[in-house]
């Protein structure tokens, strides 16, 4: 049986995942920001899987980044939604 494991996406464990990698994502943050550093004007970009899957870890990551690289970044994520699947 496999265990789940879950960490809180604060900015430390943000951090740390960037740092150790362990699940080797980094490389799909970089062409995630790659990607969005292509796109010319105001855009929107839904990021859409299931609970517990990463969203939020990988919005930190790219804010992470983009804070790095840019000084500073804004990432708007919903807290809650209110629809139905």
């Amino acid at each position: 049986m496999i265990e789940q494991y879950e960490k809180e996406a604060n900015d430390d464990n943000i951090k740390q995942s960037l740092q150790e990698d362990l699940l080797h994502r980094n490389e799909f943050v970089l062409r995630f920001l790659r990607l969005l550093n292509s796109i010319d004007g105001p855009c929107t970009i839904a990021v859409d899987a299931p609970w517990g899957e990463g969203k939020t870890f990988l919005s930190g990551r790219c804010r992470c980044c983009l804070t790095l690289q840019m000084g500073s970044a804004v990432i708007r994520s919903w807290r809650k939604r209110n629809c139905r699947n």
